[in-house]
């Protein structure tokens, strides 16, 4: 099974080889400067499981992630780093053409939520990944 994701222009081009393990909202504000919306959503996978056919453009927002971007229309495309002891890259789910059935499971750093969005579904909601 291969999931398939592109950016805006189609330059960027991802394929999962796998399932997601985790999918779910950020409300961190560097993921909310990332993407100019109040949350993102992710859909995480073992870094071995994602391959590019055409690769991201990196930019090192901190000192724990890089956060990839395509060149040609600056889609944002993904978060690279370390978690759950593993290196891993989350793929803004959006991107995929079945994003349909990448249903979200959790929230993550609810503490930075904007005050004016409804956490008001059932799903797990944590202060960190």
């Amino acid at each position: 099974m291969t999931l398939h994701a592109s950016c805006l222009c189609g330059h960027v081009q991802v394929q999962a080889h796998q399932r997601p393990f985790k999918i779910g909202y950020c409300h961190c504000g560097m993921c909310r400067r990332q993407s100019g919306a109040p949350f993102t959503c992710f859909s995480i996978f073992a870094a071995q499981d994602i391959g590019f056919a055409s690769p991201p453009s990196l930019y090192t927002s901190s000192a724990e992630a890089q956060r990839g971007f395509c060149p040609q229309c600056g889609a944002s495309i993904s978060w690279h780093g370390q978690a759950w002891g593993q290196d891993i890259i989350a793929i803004a789910t959006g991107l995929f053409t079945n994003a349909e059935t990448l249903i979200p499971t959790e929230h993550w750093f609810v503490g930075s939520a904007l005050p004016w969005v409804r956490l008001d579904d059932d799903l797990p909601k944590s202060h960190s990944l």
